[in-house]
């Protein structure tokens, strides 16, 4: 069965806490990698076009010059201007409606007004370019609209005449546009495989673009003696090495999603007897929470005690109530989702951009 024909089970048991901070840095890899096909631009440089939001064009700012006109803001590429979008414009080009269940009533977020949203602390999210991935992090979960609010908030909602219910708003941390506008081209699913597919995409155009810049440098149209060639190696080094940072970051919070998930809605208890032995695991990061694994050795010595059976009964409970919770919706979509995000960590590994 492919997991979009159970995504609404998957969402309601409980992928909808995969929204947040791991989104920004999800966000963040995507256009990182956009970034990276500025070198496209540059004559002998790849091939084949862009493949990341290619219909993301520059637009309107809400600012005008001194005649009344629009301001077309665009950013720094490469080598010379991009006529690509900013991190501002690119999110919300690939933004997506997100839902929220409240009882049997389904809401949806609204999407924030680009030329209204205040970016706090710079404004390089809507004119700069050769942002690290922690302040794209930082921009996107830090993001207000024009009332000062954070985008990321709960709000009251008619969702039809009379009803009124608590929607959250995503902000730009909700779902992407996977198939319509980050990878139009690839012909992706909907729903949960095109999630899936949309992390594949992402690690097999790094590898791709790695390649190209690789190709450029040993066939001389990347010459690093050449000042601005040099400055431009620089930082597609850097945006690499912060793909990968995204990535890493996206499978830690995907683990964190499950052992969450398993521990509070396991039910444990009800089918031990007892509460099962937990194990404290440290994440490693400091955004990322520690998680709890199951201690199956102690947990089958508790089973055996409160329900006074022997060893094998006892195992065989544990086994039985461990499968049933491996064997759900909501382990399979969050499992699938750490799959995806560690494939992504291991072809990045596999990207050196030295020439050999």
């Amino acid at each position: 069965m492919r997991l979009s024909a159970v995504l609404p089970l998957l969402f309601w048991a409980g992928l909808a806490s995969a929204y947040g901070i791991r989104a920004s840095y999800e966000r963040a890899m995507y256009f990182l990698i956009y970034e990276l096909e500025d070198m496209l631009a540059i004559p002998g440089v790849g091939e084949g076009g862009y493949q990341v939001a290619p219909g993301c064009l520059p637009s309107w700012t809400g600012e005008t010059d001194a005649e009344g006109n629009p301001v077309i803001v665009t950013r720094r590429g490469l080598l010379g201007r991009s006529k690509r979008c900013t991190l501002a414009q690119f999110l919300d080009h690939t933004w997506r409606k997100t839902s929220t269940k409240v009882d049997v009533i389904v809401g949806f977020d609204t999407k924030p007004v680009p030329e209204k949203v205040q970016w706090l602390g710079s404004d390089d999210v809507r004119r700069g370019s050769g942002m690290t991935v922690s302040q794209i992090q930082t921009f996107v979960m830090n993001a207000k609209g024009e009332d000062g609010e954070d985008l990321i908030r709960k709000v009251k909602v008619e969702v039809r005449p009379g009803v009124t219910v608590e929607v959250k708003q995503h902000g730009y941390t909700g779902n992407v546009d996977e198939p319509g506008k980050l990878w139009p081209n690839a012909h992706l699913p909907s729903g949960m495989d095109g999630y899936l597919a949309s992390m594949d995409q992402a690690a097999t155009r790094a590898k791709q673009l790695a390649g190209y810049w690789k190709k450029a440098i040993a066939d001389g149209k990347i010459n690093l003696d050449n000042k601005d060639h040099k400055t431009a190696d620089k930082r597609v080094r850097k945006y690499f090495d912060d793909v990968k940072t995204a990535a890493t970051k996206t499978h830690l919070f995907r683990q964190e999603d499950l052992h969450r998930y398993m521990k509070e809605n396991g039910n444990w208890k009800a089918a031990f007897g007892v509460e099962p032995t937990w194990v404290l695991k440290e994440s490693g990061d400091a955004q990322v929470a520690n998680w709890y694994e199951l201690n199956k050795e102690d947990t089958v010595a508790a089973i055996k005690t409160a329900k006074g059976v022997n060893d094998v009964e006892a195992e065989r409970i544990y086994e039985e109530k461990w499968n049933a919770v491996t064997g759900s919706v909501g382990y399979q979509g969050h499992n699938a989702a750490i799959a995806a995000a560690k494939n992504v960590v291991d072809e990045l590994k596999t990207i050196n951009l030295d020439c050999k």
